[in-house]
């Protein structure tokens, strides 16, 4: 490495989809703990505090006009004392961001990058909720991998949803749902063999405390059920599991909504 490439490596610090990508490689399985990957690693804030208003209109003043990279979104960002903490005001501006038909497509091509190759949580957060609005079917390995983070979850979810709902519900039970009960399912419908699946869906014995509405929910859109029914019409185990899901996904104890937001219920 030459003197230069050497500065240049210590000078930028790693993307964040790299370090999310290698430390799913040391994980177990390749899937995230439970709770998901930390960004926090115990730093302090030393942001000065700013406003709920004055941060929105401030991430608004760092996108426009619209930046060319990631350096140049974290250097305005920094300059108008926007950090870590303003990410979730980061998250709402850019969902109100106005974008012009002429500006999409730059505003879809800096999401990418900043997911890609952004650096810093305030940055990536912007690139998430670019495409939450924007992305395409290209983004899903790029958001999965992102999602690993308990930080990025949910944002990589709302972008995954629109895109891919099975990888959305893989994802979302990989961070969210990780009871020990769980976990031989989880496994499986994380590498997708659809024989496995069937099999550890059909001998999954959890309780309402494991199988609250969202898992229920997240279960048979990760495992496609209604496709799975298709493939083994006569297991009647399997048809047994899926009627438990389903009613399972509007107990009304827990959120009734997540039946509403099932897309194959019907179909179910």
């Amino acid at each position: 490495m030459s003197a230069q490439n050497e500065h240049d490596a210590l000078s930028h610090p790693p993307a964040l989809y790299d370090h999310a990508l290698h430390l799913l490689r040391q994980s177990s399985g390749g899937i995230p703990p439970r709770r998901g990957f930390s960004l926090t690693r115990g730093r302090e804030s030393r942001e000065a505090p700013l406003s709920r208003a004055k941060a929105h209109s401030a991430v608004r003043e760092a996108l426009n006009p619209l930046p060319d990279d990631s350096a140049t979104l974290h250097d305005r960002l920094a300059g108008l004392g926007l950090g870590d903490s303003h990410v979730h005001v980061i998250r709402s501006a850019v969902a109100d961001l106005p974008l012009p038909d002429d500006q999409r497509e730059a505003a879809r091509s800096l999401g990418r990058h900043l997911t890609r190759y952004g650096a810093t949580e305030p940055a990536v957060a912007v690139g998430l909720a670019l495409l939450v609005r924007l992305g395409e079917h290209e983004d899903i390995p790029c958001l999965s991998v992102l999602g690993s983070f308990r930080e990025f979850t949910l944002p990589a979810v709302n972008a995954l949803d629109r895109l891919d709902r099975q990888r959305a519900a893989v994802v979302w039970l990989g961070v969210f749902a990780r009871q020990t009960e769980l976990g031989p399912l989880l496994r499986t419908l994380w590498t997708g063999d659809r024989q496995d699946i069937r099999a550890e869906l059909v001998a999954l014995r959890a309780g309402p405390r494991v199988l609250s509405s969202a898992v229920a929910r997240r279960i048979a859109e990760a495992a496609q059920l209604p496709d799975l029914l298709d493939r083994y019409p006569s297991d009647k185990a399997l048809l047994a599991q899926a009627a438990r899901l389903l009613v399972r996904a509007g107990c009304s104890r827990d959120n009734p909504a997540d039946l509403l937001a099932y897309r194959d219920a019907p179909t179910l």
